[in-house]
């Protein structure tokens, strides 16, 4: 309203935020799409529609790219997701020459770089499983480097023919979960069937160590870097890492003795406390470190609905995300990590909850 051609600024209605986010990404297999919930208000978003999906998922460090593993007429693809647009971009075949499918995926620091594990779904056995890691251009989205780790050990010419007891001579593939190693230029990939990690240079694409370790499947970091934690499902249970040297703690942490099948676990912005995902007793432990004693105790139990596997926390510390429902009722779970209480339920599509990534980006 103005007044002699002056406005009257009181009248003027106050513009409304359209912000939102940050965002939760959870890709459900038989929903061949990836839903996304806003985790301030746990309200579902949208739901993106990939193609089947295969388990694999990554956000770009900016965000402005997701990253999800797909099928398509038997061809597996990873699809390129445009954030905020929700529109697939891009796809990118990662079968190669072998049909190997996406299992999981890791970004670089700086963007340029998502590295995806692939496995041999043709293989009849456990010791004759071919595996690789490829590297692809965020820029150019093609596939520009393939690290081969049927063997887990250095790459070599051309792809190695399997050979039945090959786990005992050095050990075949399985590639787990893809951690990039904070502050440092290199890809740890759990190489399950061969009880190793392979250690990968960014800038080479080339395996510069490999160590023992256990079978995996599942490699997280602690966010300040100096640790990194193994899930051994069958064998050792969780062993912690040095970061600095690689180096094994003699002990195995105990996730509680009601925790059956740890298969994946999530670490607090702080590095402090540790959620793992145990499969058979549906339920979440949380175990606490103490950097001063370099010691872990066991917090509590959080029983949950049916075969938790995906955990992911928030930006700030203060929830952890679990899905769970298996092949029945896929569900998100919230749990207030102040008082490791659930607070909210959220009811995804289809069956076969794979994986959850948590952005910190405001839209």
């Amino acid at each position: 309203m103005s007044i002699g051609g002056k406005i009257i600024y009181s009248d003027i209605v106050p513009k409304i935020s359209t912000k939102s986010g940050p965002y939760a990404y959870i890709n459900t297999s038989a929903s061949s799409s990836v839903t996304v919930v806003d985790i301030t208000t746990k309200v579902e978003v949208e739901r993106i529609p990939v193609g089947s999906n295969m388990g694999a998922l990554v956000l770009t460090p900016n965000e402005e790219f997701l990253y999800t593993a797909t099928a398509v007429s038997g061809t597996y693809h990873v699809s390129v997701v445009k954030t905020g647009s929700w529109k697939v971009v891009a796809k990118v075949d990662v079968s190669l020459a072998f049909g190997l499918y996406p299992s999981s995926m890791a970004a670089t620091p700086d963007g340029k770089t998502v590295y995806v594990a692939l496995h041999d779904p043709k293989n009849k056995t456990i010791f004759q499983t071919r595996s690789a890691v490829c590297a692809i251009s965020t820029r150019t989205n093609k596939v520009t480097a393939v690290i081969d780790l049927s063997y887990a050990g250095p790459p070599v010419n051309g792809w190695p023919s399997p050979v039945p007891g090959c786990a005992l001579v050095g050990g075949c593939g399985s590639v787990g979960q893809l951690a990039i190693r904070p502050n440092c230029p290199q890809l740890y990939a759990p190489v399950g069937y061969a009880n190793k990690i392979a250690v990968i240079d960014t800038a080479s694409n080339r395996v510069i160590k490999t160590f023992q370790a256990g079978s995996g499947p599942w490699l997280a970091f602690a966010p300040n870097g100096r640790r990194y934690y193994v899930v051994n499902t069958y064998n050792l249970g969780i062993r912690a890492f040095n970061a600095s040297d690689d180096s094994m703690s003699p002990n195995p942490i105990s996730p509680g003795g009601v925790c059956g099948a740890p298969e994946s676990l999530a670490v607090t912005p702080n590095s402090k406390r540790l959620y793992v995902a145990c499969v058979d007793s549906d339920s979440l432990s949380v175990i606490d470190f103490d950097p001063k004693r370099n010691t872990y105790s066991f917090v509590g139990n959080i029983p949950l609905p049916d075969k938790p596997f995906p955990v992911a926390i928030t930006p700030n510390g203060g929830e952890v995300w679990a899905v769970t429902g298996g092949d029945t009722a896929p569900q998100a779970i919230v749990i207030d990590t102040r008082t490791n209480t659930v607070v909210k339920t959220i009811p995804l599509p289809g069956a076969g909850p794979d994986r959850i990534v948590i952005g910190k980006k405001i839209y």
